[in-house]
């Protein structure tokens, strides 16, 4: 069995993925099946950053915040339609 590692500390991982993204590039292998299998999760190498140079003009700070109050205002929403409290 090979050992694995879980962060959760958002300052590490900040620092993992986007300071030392060029040493982190390959991720551990895991399987979902299906379509998963070509997603952005397990490129590898040369082409992961091909597409990270593509995508990461899209994530800025500005709108990941846009989509942020957007995706709460859905959750709200869809929890008044449940009968949930939000």
């Amino acid at each position: 069995m090979t050992p694995v590692l879980l962060v959760f500390d958002a300052k590490w991982l900040r620092e993992a993925y986007i300071t030392h993204w060029p040493i982190l590039a390959n991720r551990k292998p895991f399987s979902f099946g299906g379509t998963l299998e070509h997603s952005i999760l397990f490129l590898k190498d040369d082409h992961w950053r091909h597409v990270r140079s593509i995508l990461s003009p899209v994530f800025t700070q500005g709108k990941l915040k846009q989509v942020t109050v957007m995706c709460l205002s859905c959750a709200y929403q869809a929890s008044k339609g449940c009968g949930v409290k939000a």
